[in-house]
């Protein structure tokens, strides 16, 4: 399905300590759009990561996460272009599945950890799954802190 204004690639996470899976997650979600689609991301809202993972994932705000996302650009030919274009805060599992079905996306994208889990959204809408490479994940970078201060 082909919006006005070309595709829309959608994905989702909390994305509370930014990090290059992130980078390059985004960097996916943007090749699959083209030149005139968009990239919409979700982020759990600061409540939602509290209830499903604790105040530890809780590094950074809802304003702050998404300013970090929209921040980041890639450059070709010496031209910035910006990956991300919005973002939505979402609650619950029901407000993310009415955001996608709102946004109708021409494909979901999840990272390659989530291929054996149900993906919202995925009855209505393709799913493709970006590759995983390094395993890098935001505990992973809070558990080496962590290692570092004791």
């Amino acid at each position: 399905m082909e919006s006005r204004s070309g595709r829309t690639i959608f994905t989702n996470g909390c994305f509370s300590l930014m990090h290059s899976g992130h980078y390059n997650l985004f960097s996916f979600c943007h090749d699959l759009c083209g030149n005139s689609g968009k990239v919409v991301v979700a982020i759990d809202s600061s409540k939602k990561i509290k209830e499903t993972k604790g105040d530890i994932k809780n590094l950074f705000s809802e304003e702050e996460r998404a300013n970090q996302i929209l921040s980041l650009k890639r450059y070709e030919n010496g031209i910035a272009k910006q990956l991300v274009h919005e973002v939505h805060v979402f609650d619950t599992n029901e407000e993310l599945f009415e955001l996608i079905n709102h946004m109708k996306p021409d494909v979901i994208v999840k990272g390659s950890d989530w291929k054996n889990q149900y993906v919202i959204g995925s009855t209505f809408f393709p799913v493709k799954y970006f590759e995983v490479e390094n395993e890098m994940s935001s505990t992973k970078i809070i558990e080496r802190i962590r290692g570092k201060l004791i």
